[in-house]
């Protein structure tokens, strides 16, 4: 969701962008692959690197939230 009740959804949308908090401020322009599974591989290291104390579980739900 994209600030409280999705109050920022539309704005997304319009501006043709998306927005995460779970992997920080990392620029995802030309970073989305097609399938999710190529995106796991790639940002579940980021993620955990940034959560250590998550497991690759929740970092796995968490970057498919970020894929959506």
């Amino acid at each position: 969701m994209l600030g409280k009740k999705s109050l920022y959804a539309e704005e997304a949308h319009k501006g043709n962008f998306i927005g995460t908090e779970c992997l920080g401020n990392i620029n995802l322009t030309d970073k989305l692959p097609e399938s999710w599974c190529e995106f796991n591989e790639k940002f579940i290291p980021t993620y955990l690197n940034d959560y250590p104390y998550k497991t690759k579980i929740s970092a796995g739900l968490a970057s498919a939230c970020s894929t959506l």
